[in-house]
């Protein structure tokens, strides 16, 4: 059972668009080939129950400023996922979204995981669903 792409535009190297879950009966927002790949995978696992996109608000500190970080996905209220290309998980401005989510996960009982591309794939993300790899 997999959604929709209704709408998609080529931005730079990267797609952006909308796609409907059938799963989550709402509309999600992607800003890359490899979200929508995200959602269309959580539309097809059994391990899925549901799932909602840039759905959580998280407060973070950065330059001595407070900014609200949505992480990408949030699967069966409890898994927190953000898609991020490895070379930008390091940039000081996800460290801090990231060290935030981990507080505010560890606080609501959730995980909160980085995904990139090498990771991106559905042996892991069946793993973190059903918490083997915790």
């Amino acid at each position: 059972m997999t959604g929709k792409v209704l709408r998609i535009r080529k931005r730079y190297n990267w797609i952006q668009g909308v796609y409907r879950s059938p799963k989550s009966m709402k509309l999600h927002n992607f800003k890359s080939s490899w979200e929508l790949n995200l959602y269309k995978f959580l539309d097809g696992c059994k391990y899925v129950k549901a799932w909602e996109s840039e759905c959580v608000k998280i407060p973070y500190k950065y330059r001595g400023r407070v900014k609200r970080y949505l992480p990408d996905v949030l699967i069966n209220n409890r898994l927190l996922l953000e898609v991020k290309p490895k070379n930008q998980i390091g940039w000081p401005i996800n460290v801090a979204k990231f060290r935030s989510a981990k507080e505010f996960c560890k606080v609501k009982g959730w995980s909160f995981k980085v995904v990139t591309k090498e990771l991106l794939n559905p042996i892991y993300l069946t793993e973190q669903i059903i918490g083997k790899g915790e």
